[in-house]
């Protein structure tokens, strides 16, 4: 008798086991976007020597992206370096106190390599 009680406990312990380790549905991985686009909000892209606030909006569908800035600089200063789908991209830039008219580029790269970079140029007077 206990040995009948042993093996049909053994037999329950595997069935559970072959059910826990079971693939789940999982979600069906996203088809890249085959469309990249990078716009600044203000047009055009000069800027007065004061603190200002503008926005690129980004249309990534379900691509990644990625922004570097050319030169690299401490005035124009994005919310942030990377994301994932559309994305309303917050610049600020801050006072110009040096006396020149300054320009930077900001390099959109999505994570789908087939697509080109977008670059958007600012440019902020003295």
């Amino acid at each position: 008798m206990k040995i009948k009680i042993y093996h049909a406990s053994i037999f329950v312990l595997v069935i559970l086991l072959f059910n826990a380790c079971r693939k789940e549905n999982q979600p069906v991985k996203p088809i890249p976007s085959t469309y990249f686009s990078a716009a600044l909000q203000d047009n055009p892209a000069a800027f007065s020597n004061t603190k200002t606030i503008t926005y690129i909006n980004i249309n990534a569908g379900t691509n990644g992206w990625y922004l570097t800035q050319t030169p690299v600089n401490t005035w124009c200063v994005p919310d942030k370096n990377f994301g994932a789908g559309d994305y309303s991209l917050r610049v600020t830039i801050n006072a110009n106190t040096t006396g020149t008219d300054r320009t930077t580029q900001l390099v959109l790269t999505s994570t789908n390599k087939s697509l080109p970079p977008v670059t958007v140029s600012l440019t902020q007077s003295k």
